[in-house]
């Protein structure tokens, strides 16, 4: 594996203001995509919302080029919790055939005594015809086994249908990238993120919900937490699909990056903040950008994204004229909005 960095740090291009009109409130946005048509689809939670630890969550779509959501028949399903801890769906992709897959990131209950041992899921949604689907568990993790991979994260899904998931993996003790070849369960992990060794007790642990994909099948994805005790604020990197995923370029550090998104020219779009390596906890000018073709700079796109209770996950480009997005934010019972960008956002150099 070869890993470049590039020289200097990531500089803001101008600010471009975009149109934002709330598509709804208190919606408890974790994940977002679009498939090859331009319907984008979005994972919220199921209103009304039940409670920050009991929470169950459905996909809704937006037609290609509309703004009104249709909920998916079928596809009710229940966000994981830890310990009392809500934990969500960071992950959603939809392959060729129109299945829709979802990642879960862990959902057992030591603390109260029940023997669930299921450590996150990838759960598949077959379409029935209409906007009806089933639901079947697509795999499975389990923990603690020595011998699996869980905690499933960020999801995309690339031309060929092959299936990439950030996860960690109880095999060696990583986060990885692991890629789902066509039709198979049996993942291989294509990149090494940061691993057990590397961590210290006061990083801010948490799943990787940034991973995108272009349309040359090249990968784009974010850690979003310090590690080593404060040795970085979160980096991105770009795998490129012509070496095989084996060349991997680190254009981004100090970054908390909760969302990656390519639009059908390939240009990449983020949900990020700034995070001191000093203080993983802190999170300041959080916004959406737009990344320049080499990388090297962004141009803001909106600023009405926050940290709260969620974070701004979820991002959708179906062209430059048109960005879904969660808003992140919420405190108490508010879980965030979702948004729409409408506009037409300048390219930087």
């Amino acid at each position: 594996m070869v890993l470049t960095f590039m020289l200097g740090a990531m500089a803001p291009a101008t600010a471009q203001t975009l149109t934002a009109k709330v598509l709804g409130t208190n919606l408890g946005v974790s994940a977002a995509c679009k498939d090859a048509a331009g319907n984008v689809y979005v994972v919220e939670t199921v209103a009304p919302a039940q409670n920050q630890t009991q929470q169950d969550a459905q996909i809704v779509k937006f037609a290609a080029g509309t703004s009104t959501p249709t909920i998916l028949t079928g596809t009710t399903f229940q966000y994981s919790e830890y310990e009392s801890v809500l934990n969500f769906a960071f992950g959603i992709g939809v392959d060729g055939s129109g299945n829709i897959f979802v990642t879960t990131y862990n959902d057992y209950f030591p603390s109260d005594g029940r023997d669930v041992t299921t450590y996150g899921n990838i759960l598949k949604f077959t379409p029935t015809g209409g906007n009806a689907y089933t639901k079947s568990t697509w795999v499975t993790g389990e923990y603690p086994s020595g011998s699996t991979i869980g905690a499933f994260g960020a999801l995309v899904i690339d031309s060929h249908d092959n299936i990439f998931v950030d996860a960690y993996s109880d095999l060696d003790g990583k986060y990885e990238i692991i890629e789902y070849p066509s039709g198979s369960t049996t993942a291989t992990a294509i990149y090494t993120h940061i691993g057990d060794a590397q961590l210290a007790s006061s990083d801010n642990y948490s799943p990787f919900t940034a991973l995108a994909i272009d349309p040359s099948d090249n990968l784009y994805a974010g850690t979003s937490f310090s590690t080593s005790g404060g040795a970085d604020g979160g980096k991105l990197y770009k795998l490129t699909k012509a070496s095989n995923y084996a060349t991997v370029t680190q254009f981004g550090t100090n970054l908390y990056c909760t969302a990656l998104a390519c639009d059908a020219s390939g240009a990449l779009y983020g949900s990020i903040g700034v995070q001191s390596p000093s203080a993983p906890y802190t999170v300041t000018s959080p916004k959406i950008v737009k990344f320049s073709s080499d990388l090297s700079t962004t141009t803001p796109l909106y600023t009405g994204v926050s940290f709260g209770l969620y974070a701004p996950w979820g991002l959708a480009v179906p062209n430059a004229t048109s960005i879904f997005a969660g808003a992140g934010g919420g405190a108490g019972s508010d879980l965030g909005d979702l948004v729409q960008l409408f506009g037409t956002p300048a390219t930087p150099a």
